[in-house]
């Protein structure tokens, strides 16, 4: 089963992380397999209402965790080093490498570097959705 979360726009949180009660189709539409209790039977039924895209962003698992053993998504703010230095970057999915990916940023140097060549580990600090002050406090695009 994919894994995924789903941060609500208007509200500006993120549903409840049990997402046993949503579904996405073939197409990528989100569905609510809300519970309706029927008193003739005495149990719940369920019908799928679509969940209106605008209104909610799907984020995927990256199929990663970091260091400390947190599962991983897409947009979420990461902390890393290489050769002693400290970098921030936004896991996201590129289109080129057909994987997510993390940004590296230096002295005229902006690249995509697949997310499994952070193979020393490394730290999830937040997210776009939750932290945006993050993104220009790490300099992130």
């Amino acid at each position: 089963m994919k894994k995924f979360r789903i941060w609500d726009i208007k509200k500006k949180k993120f549903l409840n992380d049990d997402n046993s009660r949503y579904v996405i189709d073939n197409e990528g539409k989100l569905y609510d397999t809300n519970p309706i209790w029927n008193c003739e039977t005495d149990m719940d039924d369920y019908r799928l209402e679509l969940l209106e895209e605008d209104k909610y962003i799907v984020i995927n698992y990256v199929d990663r965790k970091d260091k400390k053993g947190n599962p991983a998504y897409e947009g979420y703010i990461i902390a890393w080093e290489n050769n002693g230095k400290k970098f921030f970057s936004v896991i996201r999915y590129d289109d080129f490498y057909k994987c997510y990916c993390i940004n590296r940023i230096g002295k005229n140097l902006f690249q995509y570097r697949p997310l499994y060549f952070l193979e020393v580990g490394f730290e999830i600090i937040g997210n776009i959705y939750e932290n945006p002050e993050l993104i220009d406090m790490c300099n992130l695009d």
